[in-house]
């Protein structure tokens, strides 16, 4: 995934997910992976987000189904 700069225009970063891990743990990594777009602190306030997809799975993404993308970033304090 690539993704705009929104702080350098015209740069953009990627996140890497890493051949033979499985989902959603390569999506773990890609994201600690990344030096450019989030500092550790973003990456630790991403944490009550991501978790439950890690630990419940699917009936918790279910369960956001009625949520935007920035309803479900701003419910768990996402950066």
């Amino acid at each position: 995934m690539t993704f705009a700069m929104q702080e350098l225009p015209g740069e953009f970063t990627s996140f890497e997910f890493p051949a033979g891990v499985p989902a959603p743990f390569n999506m773990a990594a890609a994201i600690l992976g990344n030096t450019k777009m989030l500092t550790l602190e973003e990456k630790i306030k991403m944490v009550p987000g991501l978790l439950p997809m890690l630990l419940e799975g699917q009936s918790f993404i279910d369960a956001q189904d009625e949520l935007s993308v920035l309803e479900f970033m701003r419910k768990y304090s996402m950066p």
